[in-house]
């Protein structure tokens, strides 16, 4: 009979998982508890040891972003950790831990539905941003 493993247990030795892989990225306030979570930038490749190694995306996710899914009293500096997420290995990815930081300024981009179509284009993410931007700057010039 096997059992279910807790998330705070550490990963298996010895079985040629990828590295583990963190990183820390900005979620502005606004994007808690979004229905559909918010999308934040994150590189493909990450520092580990000292070079860089490449992160394992989730299904549907672009290569240079993530979209997370928080509720509204997440707390500003707590970690996720994103099973299979980090680097990958021969058997398997490491986890990729996500310390998160709760910006008030940050502009919310919500995920973009087309990323499952176009996987591994940073098109829909980058025209969100670009609107965004431009949404932000003249809700600033006309306040």
């Amino acid at each position: 009979m096997s059992s279910i493993g807790s998330i705070y247990d550490d990963a298996p030795a010895g079985e040629d998982r990828g590295p583990d892989l963190r990183a820390t990225v900005k979620v502005p306030r606004s994007g808690l508890g979004a229905p559909d979570g918010v999308c934040v930038p994150l590189p493909p490749t990450l520092p580990h040891d000292e070079g860089q190694v490449e992160r394992t995306p989730q299904p549907g996710e672009s290569l240079d972003a993530i979209t997370l899914r928080l509720p509204d009293d997440f707390p500003d500096g707590a970690t996720l950790r994103l099973r299979g997420a980090g680097g990958r290995g021969s058997k398997g990815s490491g986890d990729l831990f996500l310390r998160v930081e709760i910006s008030q300024d940050a502009i919310v981009v919500a995920p973009s539905r087309e990323l499952a179509a176009n996987e591994g284009s940073s098109t829909p993410v980058l025209v969100s941003i670009a609107i965004a931007a431009v949404i932000a700057l003249l809700y600033v010039l006309l306040g």
